[in-house]
């Protein structure tokens, strides 16, 4: 989505709430800024309700993805996708859409009709780490495994 949390205004009465001062002098925020701690939930709670009895369309934070059976269904299910966010008046980034597909990355897994996969790139990345010399790094390396951890067999 575009500017994703950007795109709410916030309700009058919290504006004072998330302002802050800098030495050019009070600044407050009419959008919804990313920072605030009930931001999150909040957009994420109205993203899942627009998008709630759509089959096939999932979301993560700003990311959605739609997959169908056929390229007709699809067309359909865009279709109405697209009167939906437009009816809440949510904008997507085209440039970051990709439409048609027959695969596609999502949180660093490759969605086929194939099934779901690792994300070359993704596995490539950790395999490229160097050996892990302190207890931050280690978490890290165990960190980005454990993400995969389903194709892991005997992980634990």
């Amino acid at each position: 989505m575009k500017s994703s949390f950007h795109q709410f205004t916030v309700h009058r009465d919290t504006i004072p709430l998330n302002a802050f001062v800098t030495s050019s002098g009070l600044f407050e925020w009419l959008k919804m800024p990313q920072g605030s701690s009930a931001a999150l939930r909040w957009f994420c709670n109205v993203v899942n309700e627009v998008i709630k009895n759509f089959r096939g369309v999932a979301s993560y934070l700003d990311d959605l993805i739609v997959f169908d059976d056929t390229p007709a269904t699809h067309v359909g299910t865009m279709h109405a996708l697209f009167e939906r966010l437009r009816t809440h008046n949510l904008k997507l980034t085209p440039p970051k859409a990709t439409i048609g597909a027959s695969k596609a990355d999502f949180l660093g897994h490759t969605i086929s009709p194939d099934g779901v996969r690792l994300n070359g790139a993704k596995v490539s990345a950790l395999t490229k780490l160097p050996m892990p010399k302190d207890v931050k790094q280690l978490c890290s390396l165990l960190g980005g495994l454990s993400y995969y951890r389903k194709f892991l067999p005997n992980m634990a």
